[in-house]
């Protein structure tokens, strides 16, 4: 079992599942410890952020129960970028431009470092089965 730049121990899909829910809870979480969100902003961010995070995870579900089959990657990614468009307006609602722009920006990042961490994974799985790896 080796350590991912993650900090945590590989050992399979449930292993990746634990840390794509504490990570993101982890990026929600410092976004309003980190951003100097008030109290009363963080209160107002909460139930928008978990709302928005339902219909991101609804289109992203019902494209992996389709197989791809009904919507092309792009076609997700269209309605993805509807939502998002929707919930800049929420999110302005509870907090300031610049806030709305960093939590965006800060998830776009995260997801670009789950993205890497999944394909280093793969990669390592494909070595370790070839035996070229310890």
């Amino acid at each position: 079992m080796r350590t991912s730049p993650l900090g945590r121990h590989c050992n399979g899909k449930a292993a990746m599942n634990r840390i794509v829910l504490t990570l993101s809870t982890a990026l929600a979480l410092g976004l309003v410890a980190c951003s100097d969100k008030s109290p009363e902003e963080a209160q107002r961010f909460w139930p928008i952020y978990n709302k928005y995070t339902e219909e991101i995870k609804a289109i992203r579900q019902a494209q992996k129960q389709n197989n791809g089959t009904t919507d092309t990657e792009l076609a997700m990614e269209e309605k993805i970028l509807a939502v998002r468009k929707k919930y800049n307006g929420e999110f302005s609602k509870a907090l300031s431009a610049e806030k709305v722009n960093t939590f965006f920006r800060s998830e776009k990042d995260f997801g670009a470092l789950i993205q890497r961490e999944l394909q280093e994974r793969r990669m390592n799985r494909q070595l370790n089965k070839r035996g070229l790896r310890d």
